[in-house]
């Protein structure tokens, strides 16, 4: 019954806060720059990766909250690429078969942002935001050359078994400036999650720039 009580008060409590003013959906394009970070072991740090690009595209709502603050969740698909930092692939023969190959993953991604906009003059205005960002991988594959040249048990695919997690959580935080209905913004994610289960520790972070427009 409390539990019954509490949830009627939270639905009441959201309905009302949407209802201070009516929000705008918007939608959202960004070139992604990935920053995979180090594996640690044991104490030490072993670099693996070297960055990458992508980019995703989404839609997302900004809900004013008053007094210049504002919540802005939304939803993107995704793209990355990043490569392997001086790793050789022997083959069958006992040859190199590939170097350094690339990482390529795709997925979606949840961000939940706080902000709160700044008015420089009557024109001008300054955004600052951050908050959490959930994704999902659908697939992250090893790029591969020369897959004739390899062992038939080898697989491209990182989400196999003890292999990258699937779910991440990061941490958000950015700036941007609104021109009319169109905000140009730069961000940083920094990832909280451990992506590789066993004694290994991996996370990945981002930066990406943005366009915006809200309708």
């Amino acid at each position: 019954m409390k539990k019954t009580i509490v949830l009627i008060l939270l639905c009441l409590s959201v309905t009302s806060l949407f209802a201070i003013e009516k929000g705008n959906w918007g939608v959202r394009a960004s070139f992604d720059v990935s920053i995979p970070g180090n594996w640690n072991i044991q104490g030490g740090h072993i670099k693996m990766f070297k960055p990458g690009c992508g980019f995703s595209v989404g839609c997302v709502y900004y809900q004013p909250l008053g007094k210049g603050l504002f919540l802005e969740p939304g939803l993107t698909l995704f793209y990355d690429t990043y490569s392997f930092d001086d790793l050789r692939i022997t083959g069958i023969d006992g040859t190199i078969a590939t170097k350094d190959p690339g990482v390529r993953k795709a997925g979606l991604r949840l961000p939940v942002q706080l902000g709160y906009e700044f008015r420089i003059t009557g024109k001008w205005r300054l955004a600052v935001y951050t908050g959490p960002e959930l994704s999902y991988v659908f697939s992250q594959n090893a790029h591969v050359k020369h897959r004739e040249l390899l062992d038939e048990d080898f697989s491209p695919d990182l989400l196999g078994i003890k292999e990258h997690r699937r779910f991440d959580c990061a941490w958000k935080a950015g700036i941007a400036v609104p021109i009319d209905f169109i905000w140009v913004g730069i961000d940083a994610a920094f990832g909280l999650t451990d992506l590789l289960p066993g004694n290994v520790t991996f996370r990945e972070n981002r930066v990406s720039v943005n366009a915006t427009y809200y309708f």
